[in-house]
């Protein structure tokens, strides 16, 4: 018995080399040192992909009439964490415009941005603080700094050159026309009892 596991082995060892024999061998090739990106969400390429996913998704629930601002999902945990949805905004939709609300407590209307490409609009803007105390002794002053930046895709083609945006009491009210192409597509159906 031990001669015929002994036999054993040497077949499966020459086997072994006959199998390695028969696959290709191939170059050493040169190894060139990359870049690794420490933060992987940081890349152009991954807001790309995410704002595909999010239109995927919103088209699709849209088509049943569900909402989708309200809904909770991994892009939502991702925006928590870096903050990228500052400032929070409204959106809504008549049959002639899109109009979008946005929330800056603390930002001058000087330092807010607002401009429309094709199928985007994008907010952004900063935010300066200062406070200076003084009191018996002692002389304290704070001042703190942040930029913000927020584009979303608009749901229906806009007239560019027709958009109005006005700064009250820290909220920013953007109204977009939409084309007539866009308005034209709207179709009402009667809804019949029975």
């Amino acid at each position: 018995m031990r001669e015929s596991a002994e036999e054993l082995t040497r077949e499966v060892k020459g086997l072994s080399e006959r199998v390695k024999e028969l696959i290709p061998k191939r170059k050493k090739e040169s190894q060139v040192p990359v870049r690794v990106d420490e933060y992987p969400l940081a890349r152009p390429d991954f807001w790309g992909l995410r704002r595909s996913t999010d239109r995927l998704f919103d088209d699709f629930f849209r088509g049943f009439g569900w909402p989708t601002s309200g809904m909770r999902g991994p892009w939502d945990l991702a925006q928590d964490l870096l903050g990228t949805d500052w400032p929070r905004v409204n959106m809504s939709e008549t049959d002639d415009e899109i109009q979008i609300t946005a929330d800056l407590p603390g930002v001058d209307r000087d330092n807010v941005d607002v401009s429309v490409t094709d199928n985007r609009i994008t907010i952004s803007g900063e935010k300066r603080a200062e406070e200076e105390k003084k009191g018996r002794g002692y002389y304290r002053i704070e001042r703190s700094y942040g930029s913000f930046q927020r584009s979303l895709y608009l749901p229906s083609e806009v007239e560019r050159d027709r958009v109005d945006a006005t700064f009250k009491n820290g909220v920013l009210t953007v109204r977009l026309p939409k084309t007539a192409a866009a308005r034209e597509r709207i179709k009402r159906i009667p809804v019949r009892t029975g």
